[in-house]
């Protein structure tokens, strides 16, 4: 009798497992993760972005909102200065974004030599910071 009992139980909670597990399963499919986020600046921010299909960040409104307010693009400025951030959406947990770091740029920082700053000082000097 007791093996039977034993038995039953066993078989109970094995059927318990592979329900739960399958129901974490779909339950994990329907989440949305960040997977890529991009700042960009200028007159022409929010076309960039949204043409390299990023969603904007926008307010409560649907306006997208200037992470640079109040700093240029208004009356007296020297050009459009509005910062726009963009953020890419994935279901793959694998692809999702879990920590995000930001590095203060001034000195001498040139837009166009990112990718060589980069390589540069990735491994050397970011990632080890990072950790």
């Amino acid at each position: 009798m007791k093996r039977v009992l034993k038995t039953t139980i066993a078989l109970t909670l094995a059927m318990l497992m592979a329900f739960l597990g399958a129901a974490q399963i779909l339950a994990d499919s329907d989440k949305t993760y960040v997977s890529e986020v991009k700042v960009a600046t200028g007159g022409s921010a929010e076309d960039d972005l949204t043409a390299e299909g990023f969603t904007i960040l926008c307010d409560d409104n649907g306006d997208p909102v200037d992470l640079n307010q109040g700093a240029g693009g208004g009356k007296g400025s020297l050009g459009n200065k509005k910062v726009l951030m963009g953020y890419k959406t994935t279901t793959k947990r694998s692809e999702a974004i879990t920590d995000l770091a930001v590095m203060n740029m001034c000195g001498g920082y040139d837009v166009n030599e990112y990718e060589l700053l980069m390589k540069r000082y990735m491994g050397a000097q970011i990632k080890p910071f990072i950790d």
